[in-house]
């Protein structure tokens, strides 16, 4: 005989305040229903590993640098790390990180942020120019279809998602930088996938300043096109798990 027993209770009180699972701050740093979560808080290759299902980055052509809450990795092509998920596999898909651009240093040009573009298929965001405040771009077909997302400064975190839906061409971006709002966008043209994997940093594409650095804090990936309300929900869950690792998002 069980000493517990379950209580069938449904209150429906119209009065009482409704809560929005976005307003919600998970109880695990592990996004729900993420195909892979990975916090760079390690200060060592463990990072690399995700939380969310135990998938390992791997390393590209050179050795990341590893801070206390990040990981830094230079812009050459093959510097990045890549995810094991190819575009081929995706008919819909969001990607997040938290990165910044930790010092202006004279290299000028495209510095991939993630994703599988190459410059003329794929998907991804990069930052365009190493100026104080360099535009936030999407690059989703050629490399000469850019979409300006927002601005932002030298040595400030910054939150960047991006919600598409591969067949239609539809697309979000969330970009968390002075509040700024969803911004929607039809790529010209469609998604031309790459058949490549994601990853994070530059390794697909090609062009840019090879000795430029990103710092990543934190990047994820859900099979999944999420509405504007749930990136901002996304958004706001970042924003707390970074501010546990003494990183702020935006200005």
């Amino acid at each position: 005989m069980s000493l517990f027993s379950t209580a069938n209770i449904d209150v429906r009180d119209p009065s009482l305040p409704r809560v929005s699972r976005n307003d919600i701050a998970s109880l695990s740093d592990a996004e729900f229903g993420a195909y892979g979560h990975w916090l760079f808080d390690k200060g060592t290759s463990a990072g690399l590993t995700d939380i969310a299902a135990a998938k390992t980055l791997t390393l590209g052509d050179i050795t990341p640098t590893y801070g206390s809450n990040y990981v830094g990795l230079t812009n050459g092509p093959s510097d990045g790390l890549l995810t094991d998920l190819p575009d081929t596999d995706l008919d819909e898909v969001t990607i997040w990180a938290v990165v910044r651009q930790p010092a202006v240093d004279g290299q000028n040009g495209t510095r991939f942020l993630f994703g599988s573009s190459t410059g003329s298929a794929g998907i991804g965001a990069a930052v365009a120019t190493s100026t104080t405040t360099p535009p936030l771009t999407v690059r989703l077909a050629a490399s000469g279809n850019p979409y300006a997302v927002s601005s932002i400064a030298i040595n400030q975190w910054f939150f960047v998602a991006i919600s598409l839906r591969l067949v239609t061409g539809s697309l979000l971006v969330r970009a968390k930088y002075n509040d700024d709002a969803v911004d929607v966008y039809t790529p010209l043209g469609g998604v031309a996938k790459s058949n490549l994997p994601i990853s994070v940093g530059n390794y697909h594409y090609g062009n840019g300043p090879n000795a430029a650095v990103l710092q990543f804090a934190e990047l994820g990936i859900i099979r999944a096109a999420l509405a504007s309300d749930e990136l901002d929900g996304l958004k706001t869950r970042s924003a707390l798990r970074m501010a546990a690792r003494g990183i702020t998002i935006g200005a």
